[in-house]
């Protein structure tokens, strides 16, 4: 006769759902398994476990709870206590569960390395700062510990020291993400500082990070931010014309050098990487009435009031555009159609009163008085 297959027992179908992370399923045979063995205390754990990353903490706390009531020495429990109110943002019961954790285990560095970011989450910089010191100590290999020690002298302000920390974790993990976001996160936090202190600063600081990377390109759009906003047009058009060496296919620098080349004057390098710019976003009519506008800058009237004109062919009830346009017509002495677009647009707004001044000053260049 044939053997017959050995059916598991809801202890083994919890684990086994436990296993694959199928915590419904697992939370329903620990159930079922705890209503026929109420004495399996590890079971009832382990059930407090699977709620937790099933998201149902207040059930587990209280599981946890009473087991903690129970097996007061048991380190296990406690620190499970911890994460569990650590994951549902009770964050200063975390932190007395997981120093009741240590008093039972003080050199456990992971139990330290957890409270360090539970101290993190509550804005506490330097207790973590402590905390992630005391795991590196204990586990000087952990990386964790090592990128959490310069993450929290970041936050606590002490930049020098966590310069020179993450300069030996790039050396050693140079492909790792964390540690390369860590550098962005210092520098951040160092131009926020020098931005606080003065414009000056800020740009002591960005150009001291161009010359340490001239690579960097974020470096150089904020340091050519920093020099545009004080009026320093040729030294913030350096930094971007390196920015688009760096970056040719970055057509947002293109048009931005455009920008800033008019304000300081230098039109045909401006109507150049304008019209760059129109030749792969020919539909940008703002742009093109940018451009419309350097070009008279530059005396090409004639050229000014050919973009106007795309401008309103492609939309022909663009006031602004009609009303620039019409200026523009008035510079080069063309004053019947100046006064021709001046009317158009009187006649849909009587009221204009930019219509009506530009009319006044086509009589006056005509001595119509």
């Amino acid at each position: 006769r044939p053997a017959q297959a050995v059916q598991p027992t809801e202890l083994q179908l919890a684990e086994q759902a436990e296993a694959e992370a199928r915590y419904t399923e697992a939370i329903a045979h620990y159930r079922q398994y705890l209503t026929a063995s109420p004495s399996d205390d590890d079971a009832r754990f382990r059930l407090a476990r699977v709620l937790a990353w099933n998201k149902q903490y207040a059930e587990s706390e209280k599981i946890l709870q009473d087991f903690v009531k129970k097996y007061p020495e048991n380190p296990e429990g406690v620190v499970q206590l911890a994460r569990v109110f650590r994951w549902d943002e009770k964050y200063p019961e975390a932190v007395e569960a997981y120093r009741k954790g240590l008093a039972l285990q003080p050199r456990n560095p992971v139990i330290h390395l957890e409270l360090a970011q539970v101290y993190s989450y509550m804005r506490d910089f330097p207790h973590s700062l402590d905390e992630y010191r005391i795991a590196r100590g204990l586990d000087p290999e952990s990386l964790d510990a090592q990128k959490g020690v310069v993450r929290a002298l970041i936050w606590t302000g002490e930049t020098e020291s966590a310069g020179k920390q993450l300069a030996e974790l790039k050396r050693s993990h140079p492909d790792d993400a964390e540690v390369a976001a860590l550098q962005q996160q210092l520098e951040t936090f160092e131009i926020d500082q020098a931005r606080a202190q003065s414009p000056e600063k800020a740009a002591e600081y960005l150009r001291a990070q161009v010359e340490r990377d001239p690579q960097n390109i974020a470096a150089r759009l904020e340091l050519a931010d920093v020099y545009i906003a004080r009026g320093e047009f040729p030294p913030g058009i350096k930094e971007l014309r390196a920015a688009l060496e760096l970056k040719p296919d970055r057509d947002d620098l293109r048009l931005r050098l455009g920008r800033v080349l008019s304000w300081n004057r230098e039109y045909p390098d401006s109507i150049r990487f304008y019209r760059e710019w129109m030749n792969n976003h020919p539909d940008d009519q703002n742009v093109r009435m940018e451009l419309a506008r350097v070009l008279s800058w530059s005396k090409d009237y004639d050229g000014s009031v050919a973009e106007y004109q795309q401008v309103l062919k492609a939309d022909p009830d663009n006031t602004a555009a009609r009303l620039e346009m019409a200026r523009v017509l008035s510079w080069a002495k063309q004053y019947n159609p100046a006064l021709e677009n001046y009317n158009q647009v009187l006649e849909k707004d009587p009221r204009s009163y930019d219509a009506w001044l530009g009319r006044g000053r086509v009589y006056s260049y005509q001595s119509r008085w």
